[in-house]
């Protein structure tokens, strides 16, 4: 059964446009889109062409990868790095269960800072900022599953 898949954006954009407009505005390719999300390539091929097999794919591996490429078309778009950062370190915190003071143990910094950061990003000089979100970013880079 092929399904010609017809959604689109808030602003009524199809979304294989968005996919087209994602790829080419972070020169992006079907290979890296697939190693990013860990879905296939013929899929992903399959969504920007606007038809898709959807007897091969579940309905939430679609939805994670539509919700993944709007992350990168929006997210990029409207997201500071300041709030990147925070997410990330939030993350830390929330869900793998890191202290402040590891965090600022890690970073170099002290445990006042990452509170600092999490009330207001820019409380933090530069030199602060970047060394909280290397390290963190690292550390949730290494954490990963």
């Amino acid at each position: 059964m092929l399904l010609i898949i017809n959604s689109s954006n808030s602003d009524g954009e199809p979304f294989n446009k968005l996919l087209e407009k994602v790829m080419a505005t972070y020169k992006l390719s079907t290979q890296t889109l697939s190693k990013m999300s860990n879905c296939s390539e013929d899929m992903i091929l399959g969504l920007l062409n606007d038809t898709l097999d959807i007897t091969k794919y579940s309905q939430s591996v679609i939805s994670e990868f539509q919700q993944f490429i709007v992350l990168l078309s929006v997210g990029f778009e409207s997201i500071g790095s300041n709030e990147r950062v925070r997410g990330v370190v939030d993350h830390l915190i929330q869900n793998m269960n890191f202290s402040a003071d590891t965090l600022a143990l890690f970073s170099k910094l002290e445990t006042q800072d990452v509170h600092h950061f999490l009330e207001n990003p820019e409380s933090l000089s530069f030199e602060k900022r970047y060394n909280l979100a290397t390290t963190t970013l690292f550390l949730h880079y290494v954490c990963k599953p």
